[in-house]
Parts: C-alpha cells; sequence; structure tokens
C-alpha cells in the first residue's frame, strides 16, 4: 500500500529498471527532482545567457542531437533517455543535419551577411 502511495505522490517519475546501475535500481531511490534542477541550474544558466527555455522535451531532443555529434552510440543515447526500444530515441529525439546541408547554410550565411543594407 505505501508503494502505490509513493508511485501517485511522485507523480510522472517511473520506477528504475533493475539493469541500471546498483545505486540506481535500490529499494528507496525516487528518481530525480527536476524542478529543484531547473530551479537550481537551468534557469539561471539560461536567465544569464538570454536563452529562451522550450521544455524537457526539447532539452532531451538537444541533449540526444548533442551526444551524437559527439561520437556516443545510439545505445547508449537510448539508456541516458531511458527509452526502452533505440527506434525511439533514433526516431524522435536525434536531429542531426548532413554535413552538406550545414555547409551549404554556412555558405548562404556568409553570402547574406556580406550584402546586408543599413538604410
Amino acid at each position: 500500500m505505501a508503494a502505490n502511495y509513493d508511485e501517485k505522490r511522485l507523480g510522472r517519475q517511473r520506477a528504475v529498471p533493475k539493469r541500471l546501475h546498483p545505486h540506481l535500481a535500490q529499494q528507496h531511490w525516487r528518481g530525480a527532482d527536476l524542478d529543484n534542477l531547473a530551479d537550481r541550474v537551468i534557469r539561471p544558466t539560461r536567465k544569464a545567457h538570454n536563452l529562451m527555455w522550450k521544455g524537457w522535451q526539447a532539452y532531451r531532443r538537444g541533449l540526444a542531437t548533442n551526444l551524437k555529434e559527439l561520437g556516443v552510440p545510439d545505445t547508449t543515447i537510448q539508456c541516458i533517455l531511458r527509452h526502452e526500444n533505440v527506434n525511439t530515441t533514433q526516431r524522435f529525439y536525434i536531429k542531426t543535419a548532413s554535413a552538406v546541408a550545414v555547409d551549404a547554410m554556412k555558405k548562404s550565411e556568409e553570402k547574406i551577411s556580406g550584402t546586408a543594407v543599413v538604410q
């Protein structure tokens, strides 16, 4: 009965799969307090750099994309995001642009910035 109460009280927090690190699989682990993280780290950093906050899902997509660009394997990104299936991670979270597209956009940006007319 107490376990059900705790799960309801935690709201969106999910139980940690036993295959994770032993410290995370302990009976008393409650999951990350994302509101606390946002208050302590994300909001001050965002305000200091004048960045807009697009929500946790955008944060997770950005994290997945940046990890991919750093060469982290898809299965590792899947574990970090706690997805059951790597296809979910690849299809919906890892957003990459081809090198050709990035190069074309840089050339376009250089051309545009060099032709700006101030009136």
